[in-house]
């Protein structure tokens, strides 16, 4: 469990919304920390979620948050609230652990995606680094090669010139690297995501429970959700698939 430092402050810029004031907010908070720290997480649970309901957006809350689900058996909901927490705090270590821990046991549940060793390597190089990185790597890069591109012109006669060629062809093959991981990271961070909340989760090839089933997802699988009608998700998986899945076995993160 995590403190939240800036509660009070939050609580009494809410104050008007919520009804009570900073203090009693952050005597809830504090009261679902100490539940917590006794092992009575359905009580933490139920303060949390008190706390949240105010409106706050805090990754502490939510790491707290997915923590309690996590210990009350909800897997689907603690994912959920992790990856609120993430978009928050992307480089919270606790955070990423806990999603990774997640991640194996979901995995166990969804052997399709094990078999498909190509996308799990294309998700493993996606998330090496986030969206923001990936192009300050393309841009930095990019900026080499034509600094490179310059030199080779003002110096291509002398000897050296096969060195500024090679670093060329390096800077190439790392634009191509960078622009790749760009584009699988920009997709998964941009598209609406979200995460199943419900076990074994039906999903099927259209949108209504006459189409076929097509998978069932376990609780917890974060996924892109592309469109949405009769009451059902238009969703891809991180191997490609895609199909359509009830908007009560999913909310978004």
């Amino acid at each position: 469990m995590r403190p939240i430092w800036g509660i009070w402050f939050l609580g009494l810029f809410l104050i008007s919304r919520v009804g009570f004031g900073s203090e009693a907010l952050a005597g809830v908070y504090n009261q679902a920390n100490e539940f917590y720290g006794k092992g009575e997480f359905g009580k933490a649970l139920e303060l949390y979620l008190e706390v949240n309901k105010s409106g706050i957006r805090n990754s502490d809350l939510y790491y707290n948050l997915g923590n309690a689900y996590y210990r009350v058996g909800d897997l689907g909901r603690a994912v959920l609230f992790w990856q609120r927490a993430e978009r928050l705090n992307p480089r919270d270590r606790d955070i990423k652990a806990n999603l990774g821990l997640a991640q194996k046991q979901i995995e166990k549940e969804l052997p399709i995606v094990n078999q498909d060793g190509v996308s799990l390597w294309l998700a493993r190089f996606r998330d090496l680094l986030r969206a923001r990185q990936w192009a300050m790597i393309f841009h930095f890069c990019l900026f080499g090669f034509w600094i490179s591109l310059a030199f080779f012109i003002l110096f291509r006669a002398r000897r050296g010139a096969w060195l500024i060629s090679f670093f060329m062809i390096l800077l190439v093959i790392m634009i191509a690297v960078s622009g790749a991981g760009y584009e699988l990271r920009a997709k998964w961070e941009k598209e609406p995501a979200g995460v199943v909340i419900a076990e074994k989760a039906r999903m099927r090839s259209g949108p209504g429970e006459s189409f076929d089933e097509v998978l069932n997802l376990p609780a917890g699988l974060r996924v892109l959700v592309l469109d949405s009608g009769s009451g059902f998700y238009r969703i891809e998986l991180e191997n490609g698939v895609m199909g359509w899945l009830e908007e009560r076995y999913l909310e978004k993160i």
